[in-house]
């Protein structure tokens, strides 16, 4: 949960901005999201969601990602 930490602020400067929300509602909608995750996370179910993803494309994602990174640090 801790790597999804800066996303989770700029989902509500990005919900406030694009839908017009108040900034206590934008927050309040990714407070929400956070705790979902949570409970998700806690009863094993995020675990069994990630089964259903073929290994390959588990893999090839981790690959991109690096890729994208090393590149940005070019």
């Amino acid at each position: 949960m801790a790597a999804r930490g800066g996303e989770q602020w700029t989902e509500a400067a990005a919900a406030r901005r694009g839908l017009r929300l108040p900034y206590r509602t934008a927050l309040a909608t990714v407070f929400l999201e956070g705790h979902i995750f949570l409970f998700i996370s806690v009863i094993g179910l995020r675990s069994k969601f990630a089964k259903f993803i073929p290994k390959l494309v588990r893999i090839s994602s981790s690959t991109g990602i690096g890729l994208f990174l090393a590149f940005i640090g070019l």
